[in-house]
């Protein structure tokens, strides 16, 4: 089964360039930040877990992204931020006051379509990952692509 090390290596090589390229400076393969005046950047990189799969039938290492946009100036909303070595203000991607989701564009149907919820078969808020990891590189450079075309037209639109 695949690991956490083995995903993260993938993430540094494929997403952590483009993240790098386009205001993210502090880039830490699932929990990434960038500052640009009074708005922090958040893009965040989680598993669904065991008890997720469990339920759903989803795999364990299979992931969702999602971005943020944190106002220094407004209260946080959800309890204390994180602060960084530097003094710097880190908060969680749902600790944002501005959040948006990366969405699949793989065809995932011959992961899920034994799934016994409907519900579940349709998602395309999760990139599915094989436990052996064998597309690894095809669900990073998809979430990569999306991030390109979507997310950042989205984090443009909402800074001040």
């Amino acid at each position: 089964m695949i690991g956490s090390p083995e995903i993260n290596k993938v993430i540094r090589k494929i997403l952590s360039p483009v993240l790098k390229d386009n205001g993210f400076e502090k880039v830490n393969t699932r929990r990434n930040w960038g500052w640009k005046d009074h708005c922090i950047l958040v893009l965040d990189i989680t598993a669904v877990g065991k008890y997720f799969s469990d339920v759903t039938g989803w795999s364990p290492m299979s992931v969702y992204v999602e971005l943020g946009i944190y106002y220094d100036f407004v209260l946080p909303k959800d309890g204390e931020i994180k602060i960084g070595t530097k003094g710097e203000l880190l908060p969680k991607s749902h600790q944002c006051q501005l959040q948006r989701q990366l969405f699949c564009s793989l065809d995932q149907s011959k992961y899920t379509n034994d799934f016994d919820n409907p519900a579940e078969k349709e998602r395309n808020d999760i990139w599915w990952i094989q436990p052996d990891g064998s597309n690894i590189e095809e669900v990073i450079s998809d979430i990569k692509q999306d991030f390109i075309t979507n997310g950042l037209e989205w984090l443009k639109k909402k800074q001040i």
